[in-house]
């Protein structure tokens, strides 16, 4: 990582994982990259994700292949300023911090390197499906025996075996300095 006062533990990083809505996920295939935003959900060191069964993406993936994905979560612009702040900035000859304070964003980020499998023990996948609806659908757990009854013989779920996970966060603090070097507070 190249910005290494910007880099964040392990913990964080699961911490961003379960946080994202969703993730992209990357791949080499045999005609190129293919690249695919996904829900994504976490068990453990485990990601996991749902399909239809048929199509290039589930033709493309293969068991054992490695893949990397990258969520973010709590990406925003940041209010450090107000405008008659920026204008003091400026006529003090400081308008540099606009570029590092105003015309930047905050974010949390993960990247995730691991193998790719399809899930085909019955349990497992009752078992992600339920995950998913956990995140996706908590306000709707009283129907997910239902649901997993009914899907889990017409969707695909895939498993990613986490093997490097890293984050990346740019931060300001209520001061408007940015957190570096994986400072709390």
């Amino acid at each position: 990582m190249r910005r290494k006062d910007r880099q964040m533990d392990k913990e964080f990083a699961l911490k961003v994982i379960d946080e994202s809505q969703y993730a992209s996920l990357g791949l080499v295939t045999d005609t190129g990259v293919m690249l695919r935003v996904l829900s994504v959900v976490r068990k453990d060191s485990r990601l996991y994700f749902h399909s239809a069964t048929k199509g290039s993406k589930v033709d493309a993936f293969k068991d054992g292949q490695e893949v990397e994905l990258t969520f973010v979560a709590r990406a925003q612009v940041p209010n450090l300023f107000s405008r008659e702040e920026i204008k003091e900035l400026i006529d003090q000859g400081q308008a540099s911090q606009l570029l590092s304070k105003v015309f930047t964003s905050e974010f949390s980020s993960a990247m995730v390197r691991g193998s790719l499998r399809r899930v085909t023990d019955k349990k497992e996948i009752e078992e992600a499906l339920r995950i998913i609806g956990e995140k996706y659908t908590p306000d709707m757990m009283e129907f997910i025996e239902i649901a997993v009854e009914i899907s889990r013989d017409r969707v695909a779920i895939f498993a990613v075996e986490i093997e490097d996970i890293m984050a990346k966060r740019k931060m300001f603090d209520d001061e408007g300095e940015e957190m570096k070097w994986g400072r709390k507070s």
